[in-house]
Formats: structure tokens, sequence, C-alpha cells
């Protein structure tokens, strides 16, 4: 096979976030020899995802964005890309695994790192999305085992930190990010036990979500 390799830019460079992961991905493509694509997802992604997920929090549900992410924009948009640039099959980083039948019926099998397993994020995808991807991380055990071959392999990223829950949200605050984003304002309120009971004061009903522990 002629591999290349191609990175989603999914924000713009003064917002942070996805631009140290195209300079890493330039680097391991400059390391291996192999030409490097960056798709530029921005308007898409700042529409489809982020702009959903604060849609989501203003009708009181709790979303899911990478769930959504990987069917419109990893496995929709980057997908059709790497078939405009002559690729066959898109490889991911995802910790999943997947099996083809010998009619071509394609299923999602739990990582061999159970730990790490992604596959509840990918259940989105169609039949021919999974035709066209390879998860070459699903049999690999442990992340010690990834970061090992990473250093047989030389790559400048092999001691890279874990990537963060949503990839949008700086420090994973996502209250933070809904308010500062201007969007949705917080509507203060009682907290009310299913008895009748006032038990609290909440400051926006987006802070919370069904079933939480605390908070």
């Amino acid at each position: 096979h002629e591999i290349i390799g191609i990175t989603m830019r999914l924000f713009a460079p003064h917002a942070g976030g996805t631009g140290s992961a195209v300079k890493d991905a330039a680097l391991v493509a400059s390391h291996l020899g192999i030409p490097h694509h960056v798709a530029d997802f921005e308007p898409e992604f700042s529409r489809l995802i982020i702009g959903d997920f604060i849609d989501e929090y203003r009708s009181g549900h709790t979303p899911n964005p990478c769930v959504r992410c990987n069917r419109f924009i990893k496995f929709g948009l980057l997908l059709d890309k790497a078939r405009e640039l002559g690729a066959e099959m898109l490889a991911t980083g995802h910790y999943v695994r997947k099996t083809t039948d010998p009619d071509g019926t394609c299923h999602l099998r739990t990582a061999r790192n159970i730990r790490k397993d992604q596959s509840y994020f990918l259940y989105t995808l169609s039949q021919q999305q999974l035709s066209r991807v390879l998860f070459p991380l699903g049999e690999i055990e442990s992340k010690d085992k990834v970061r090992r071959l990473a250093h047989e392999f030389g790559l400048p990223v092999a001691e890279k930190s874990d990537s963060q829950e949503i990839c949008f949200i700086p420090d994973d605050d996502y209250v933070a990010f809904l308010e500062g984003s201007g969007q949705l304002v917080g509507t203060p309120g009682d907290i009310i036990h299913v008895n009748g009971q006032t038990v609290g004061r909440h400051q926006g009903a987006h802070r919370y979500t069904i079933g939480q522990r605390k908070g």
C-alpha cells in the first residue's frame, strides 16, 4: 500500500486545540517519509458539532458530541476527503475492532484494551462507512504497548499525553464553555425534591444532567 497522512483542522489557529495536532502529525509524516495533508473542517465542525452541542443543552438535553463528530466529521467529511485524495481505506487511532462477515457485513467489536474501548462512540456508523476504515489499535492490549511501538518506530509523539474528553472544551469544563459562549445564560431556580420540598437553589438547569450523583 501507498500510505498518506491526513489531519483535520477543526478550530481557528488562534483558538488552539487542533493546531498542535496538525504540527505533530506533520512531524510523524515527515519521519515516516509520507505525504501529509490537512483538511480544514472548521466551519462544518462549528455548525454541526459545537452549534449542536449548545443547542442540545439549551433544549434541556445532555449531548454526546463525540458520537456526532464521528458520524459526520471523522467518518463523513474526512472519509470523503481521503477518497478524494485517492485513498481506498482510512485508518484511525480509535480503540475498537472491526470484523467482516463473508458477505461483507461489518461489525464493531470491543477493543482488546477494554479500559480504552471506544466502540460506543462509533455506534452510528453505517455499513458503507465501516467498510472503508481500519482500526489498528483495536488489537493492542495496552496503552504501554502502543507507546513502546511508537518508540520502536522512532515517532516524535511517543510520549504525547492522551487526548482530553471533549476536544473543544478547555479543561473539560463544559459549564464555563457554555456560559462563556454567550449563547446560553443560566436561569437560577429552586431544586425541588420529588416530595415537593425545596432543598436548594441552582444557577441554571444546563449545569446538571439526569442521574448525576452530585453537583
